[in-house]
């Protein structure tokens, strides 16, 4: 079984606040967590793409976005992966791109071997899952907002400029008039999307599951 391969909460269920105030709430951040680190980790494949949109991702993730900015790059993703193929040559394609942005040489590390552009942000990314799945299970998430602070969100806001950068000159999937392809819309909304998990670790109002309860959004995904 993938990240991509787990069922949704058939609650529809959305965080209200805390993104480790329970158990419950715990399981559907972890599991936002392992998908978009599957998609920053590796090129996609047929069944990435099947599950994405089999669950209408990117509607599916536990938090919601009410900043103006957020909804629309969740937006953006969501079209993007709408118009998503299965086919080898789609694929081919999308692999491209991720090489041309994840994979470039970047330099040499302290013991002469050649690191990647995606490396250090992918993994920091893969901390960042190790460092929630403590906070679920202690309930408490100092340690992964002071992380978030003083190494992933610096880290990400960097990756996005580069991704920025490389998008104005691509020509691979997806990509427009604004210069994104799906890995630059990728980036675009794991900023919003961390951004906003920072933001509710950063609320000392921890909700209890019976209060988590009675905040639940609409069914995940579209019918």
């Amino acid at each position: 079984m993938t990240c991509l391969d787990y069922p949704m909460d058939s609650s529809g269920f959305v965080l209200a606040d805390d993104p480790f105030a329970s158990v419950r709430a715990s399981r559907v951040t972890l599991r936002d967590l392992a998908i978009l680190s599957r998609l920053h980790d590796r090129e996609m494949d047929v069944l990435a793409v099947r599950a994405l949109l089999r669950e209408g991702f990117p509607d599916g993730l536990a938090l919601s976005f009410h900043a103006a900015d957020a909804a629309a790059a969740q937006e953006r993703l969501r079209r993007q992966i709408v118009a998503l193929k299965e086919d080898a040559s789609s694929l081919r394609e999308l692999a491209r791109d991720y090489q041309a942005i994840y994979l470039v040489p970047h330099h040499l590390d302290g013991a002469g071997r050649m690191t990647r552009r995606g490396d250090r942000f992918v993994s920091c990314l893969h901390v960042v899952r190790q460092l929630a799945d403590d906070a679920a299970r202690r309930n408490d998430g100092k340690s992964l907002a002071d992380y978030l602070d003083a190494v992933f969100l610096p880290q990400l806001a960097s990756f996005r400029l580069w991704t920025e950068l490389r998008g104005q000159g691509g020509r691979g999937v997806g990509y427009g008039a604004g210069g994104r392809g799906f890995y630059g819309h990728l980036t675009v909304f794991s900023d919003a999307y961390f951004r906003e998990l920072r933001r509710r670790l950063g609320n000392e109002a921890i909700e209890t599951l019976s209060t988590l309860k009675g905040h639940r959004g609409s069914r995940v995904g579209r019918p």
